[in-house]
């Protein structure tokens, strides 16, 4: 991404960087910190609005997977012109994904290279695009037949707030089969991901892929 990241500023192209797990505190956000650019405001962000953070580059803050999901981003864009989208980032089934079927929706052209997405399950033939897991991983079966399990980072904050993590709690604990929700105290919103080390948390991941 980095490399895409030198292209773009190289070629005075615009670049939009798209965060999910702001701290209201105004703390430097992990994944900006290797990009040289300036700390956003982390109030206006949560309120929605776009901060520059560099020549020809915006920061933005999305409430759920898909960058287009109840931001100004198409606004945006249209206002600029823009008629093609380089989706980068991770990890390719949750955000990417999300933001590539609602950029189509936009009529946007999408672009999406395949080094710079993590997660994007490639099959035998090495095309990219199509999550290979099975769909139970997804939810796509709606009746849980088996034991569950959930990890949340305590961390979290807007992503996983704890009132929704113990009303999760509550709901399963009335389930048919064997449920747990686990917090973990010290970890951040996407704390198993090997792809996003300035948020993995090593032990909290362990334990989680144990359970």
């Amino acid at each position: 991404m980095t490399a895409y990241i030198t292209i773009t500023r190289d070629s005075s192209l615009r670049s939009m960087g798209v965060l999910y797990d702001v701290k209201i505190d105004g703390a430097v956000v992990p994944e900006l910190r290797a990009l040289d650019v300036a700390t956003p405001d982390a109030r206006r962000l949560l309120a929605g609005e776009l901060e520059e953070v560099g020549p020809h580059e915006v920061v933005m803050w999305k409430p759920r997977w898909s960058a287009f999901h109840r931001t100004r981003l198409h606004d945006y864009l249209s206002g600029l012109g823009v008629s093609t989208i380089v989706v980068a980032g991770c990890n390719f089934p949750n955000c990417p994904r999300a933001t590539i079927y609602d950029s189509s929706a936009h009529d946007y052209r999408v672009l999406v290279p395949s080094d710079a997405v993590s997660g994007d399950h490639r099959d035998a033939s090495g095309r990219a695009g199509r999550d290979r897991r099975p769909a139970r991983q997804h939810g796509h079966h709606h009746r849980r037949t088996g034991p569950a399990a959930g990890q949340v980072g305590a961390r979290q904050g807007r992503v996983h707030p704890t009132e929704q993590v113990e009303a999760l709690r509550t709901a399963a604990a009335t389930a048919p089969v064997d449920t747990a929700i686990v917090r973990y105290a010290d970890a951040q919103h996407g704390f198993h991901c090997d792809d996003r080390p300035a948020v993995l948390n090593a032990e909290s991941a362990a334990d989680a892929w144990r359970r």
